[in-house]
């Protein structure tokens, strides 16, 4: 019996439903098949497309590029404004490379004609090409022109339709842009020339006013004294940091001295302490005191040497505490006066500190516009050398007596290539794998949790406040001991039942219902009775289902006597005997007549009276009604039973018709004992119960025959 509560309900008390990855792969594996379609369709997809696409070839030449019209000087081309980055000198050139002009030149070495059958071109609108648009369609479809990482090569590319035009048309195109910078190099010395002729005529009158200026500062500055009197006040400034730092200290022991003399009382301080005076008039005046006590004690206070003794006491102590007083003002005033002479001279010595320190910056300055103006004369005596030079080749270049070095040569031309580079089917092919498998997960997840059909007793307990009794397997997925295991899935409902039996002498009722039709109420009512007939407990199966009837065709058993002639019995004239019997312990009323009309009307349909009648000849009372969504008469009869069971058909009832009769069976306070799970396929490797089917076969074996 434990373990038949463990196998039932393992999570009973688990409040929610914790996903966990298995559930997700369940989720998954439960919708696979839309997964594997929307897969197949990415990928068939992407096949028709991945063979219907022309194969495009690409050949490449490569390229040197030899900046050297920067190599004048980073200065003059600053200032002329044709000085780039090499990464910006790059991307100039693969501009150039791309402009209209160098397209004009593959137009001009190869024609028209020869371009449009290379590049598959097709004629615009039926009318033949115009120069323009071909120039165009060149430039934006087909040229590519990518840099080798940290070296002067350009990579130069041409698609084509053909590796042998591609091949053709990057060569081309290759050729006409080195003629197009060949052109442009021999265009730009005119201009070279002129601003070098500037530049070196400003650089000239540059140079001769620094050597002016040099000269001048050589003579005024007597550089080779600076030093020396540099020297000196590095030694001056030493000696008055010394200076300073002992001004410094006696400025602190000056104001510690005043700040003793304001906090200590003044007869602690040891100047008045010590003094020979002051010690004299404190001791005349605590003699005439002690005097004065002393005769105290024995003459009347009105006696008058008495008096005269306490006015002399009164006037030495009085004549003590000024002379203290005024021998304390003294120390304060000598204290502030000297605090005040040391921070002068600390403030003095500052200033002069100071002084020094700005004679020797205004010396080192001088030293250094000496340097700088020298450094600035040279560098340009050495740009002045190399821009004569660099105008002189420029001269000749123009005349035409020294070949154009020319920035960009051919290393390696252009050879038909191997393969295409699109269309990449593999490529393709995977990313539509990956999209397709991406898809089909979403939509198995989103079919999932817009499906709102009752799977698992989680599911069932997050809408009925009632208790999950169990599960019954699916027959028909069960082959061949499908019989076996449902006979031992019924046998845990029916201990379940014994469990919540009433300790009383009558029948028990048990009123079998469902939400809607076709979720096995029936099923269930008949396969409970024959459980509890095996346990020989007696049992009476009534089947108020008026309305299909189909328990005398399943047990095979007459139809009448049956609910209906009960039902209209007033003379009490049936018996329990008077029912047909399937065997010794079960006892059937099936519907009875089909005529309806002679069925008494629903709210007459009252089984009080029948199951009155039969409470001391049974064990118990197995009713099958109609659902409780369906006919009013099912609401009817759940008040009349003492128990009440409610089917919930696996992967078929929905949640919304769940709720709904949770809450017309809440409504009518209808004694319900628990729900039964019905039709759940225990073989689906991705079914929450999977888990449990071999727990089935094993106990089925044996249970079920001493059952």
């Amino acid at each position: 019996m434990n373990e038949m509560k463990a196998f039932v309900s393992p999570d009973m008390d688990v409040p929610g439903k914790v996903w966990s990855l298995r559930d997700y792969w369940f989720i998954l594996m439960n919708h696979r098949g839309v997964m594997v379609a929307t897969t197949l369709s990415a990928l068939f997809l992407a096949g028709v497309l991945a063979l219907t696409q022309k194969p495009i070839y690409r050949a490449t030449a490569l390229l040197e590029v030899r900046p050297e019209r920067l190599n004048i000087g980073e200065q003059l081309y600053e200032r002329l404004g044709y000085y780039d980055p090499l990464e910006t000198f790059l991307s100039t050139q693969m501009g150039i490379a791309r402009s209209p002009a160098v397209a004009q030149g593959v137009l001009d070495r190869l024609g028209s004609d020869k371009v449009i059958q290379y590049l598959g071109l097709e004629k615009p609108n039926g009318r033949s090409w115009s120069r323009e648009a071909l120039l165009n369609a060149m430039v934006e479809r087909v040229v590519t022109i990518r840099p080798s990482r940290d070296t002067f090569l350009l990579e130069l590319g041409v698609e084509a339709p053909s590796p042998e035009a591609s091949a053709a048309l990057t060569n081309a195109w290759a050729e006409a842009w080195v003629e197009s910078d060949r052109n442009a190099e021999a265009e730009v010395n005119q201009p070279v020339v002129q601003a070098l002729t500037q530049e070196i005529v400003r650089l000239q009158k540059s140079i001769r006013e620094k050597e002016t200026r040099l000269a001048q500062l050589v003579q005024t500055a007597q550089i080779r004294v600076l030093d020396e009197q540099v020297n000196v006040l590095k030694e001056r400034m030493d000696r008055m940091s010394d200076a300073i730092s002992q001004a410094q200290a006696e400025v602190t022991d000056k104001r510690a001295r005043l700040r003793l003399v304001q906090m200590a009382p003044p007869e602690a301080l040891p100047e008045i302490r010590n003094s020979v005076h002051i010690q004299g008039l404190r001791k005349a005046c605590m003699d005439i005191g002690q005097e004065y006590t002393e005769k105290k004690s024995v003459f009347k206070s009105d006696w008058p040497g008495l008096r005269q003794l306490a006015t002399k006491r009164d006037e030495a102590c009085r004549r003590y505490q000024q002379e203290v007083e005024a021998l304390y003002q003294a120390m304060l005033r000598q204290a502030q006066t000297e605090l005040e002479a040391a921070q002068s001279k600390e403030q003095q010595l500052r200033q002069q500190f100071e002084a020094v320190q700005a004679e020797i910056e205004r010396l080192n300055q001088a030293t250094t516009d000496y340097q700088t103006l020298k450094a600035e004369l040279e560098n340009e005596r050495r740009f002045l050398e190399t821009l004569t030079q660099r105008r002189q080749e420029a001269i000749i270049r123009r005349e035409g007596t020294l070949p154009v070095n020319a920035m960009l040569r051919i290393v390696a031309p252009a050879q038909p290539p191997p393969a295409p580079i699109r269309p990449h089917r593999l490529r393709i092919m995977v990313t539509a794998l990956l999209i397709g498998l991406g898809g089909g997960i979403g939509l198995a997840f989103l079919l999932h949790f817009l499906d709102d059909r009752i799977r698992s007793h989680e599911d069932i307990r997050s809408i009925a406040p009632y208790p999950f009794l169990t599960f019954i397997p699916d027959r028909e997925k069960e082959g061949k001991n499908g019989e076996d295991i449902i006979a031992n899935a019924f046998k845990t409902l029916r201990e379940f039942i014994f469990m919540n039996q009433k300790s009383t002498l009558l029948a028990q009722s048990l009123l079998v219902t469902s939400a809607s039709p076709d979720e096995g109420k029936t099923f269930v009512a008949i396969h409970l009775a024959l459980s509890l007939a095996r346990a020989q407990k007696r049992v009476l199966l009534i089947e108020a289902d008026l309305y299909k009837g189909p328990i005398a065709r399943i047990l095979r058993v007459p139809r009448r006597p049956g609910l209906i002639d009960l039902l209209l019995d007033s003379e009490n004239l049936y018996a329990p005997n008077d029912f047909p019997q399937v065997n010794e312990y079960l006892t059937v009323v099936p519907h009875g007549v089909s005529d309806r009309s002679s069925w008494p009307r629903p709210e007459r349909l009252d089984l009080q009276g029948v199951l009155a009648r039969f409470a001391t000849a049974f064990d118990y009372i197995i009713i099958d009604a109609l659902p409780v969504l369906s006919m009013a008469e099912a609401v009817q009869l759940v008040s009349q039973v003492d128990g009440v069971l409610l089917v919930v058909r696996s992967d078929s009832t929905t949640r919304s018709v769940l709720r709904t009769a949770v809450e017309l069976l809440e409504k009518v306070h209808a004694p319900v004992t628990g729900v039964v799970l019905n039709r759940v396929n225990l073989k689906s490797r991705y079914s929450y119960y999977r888990y449990y089917h071999s727990y089935y076969q094993y106990y089925s074996r044996y249970q079920v025959q001493t059952g």
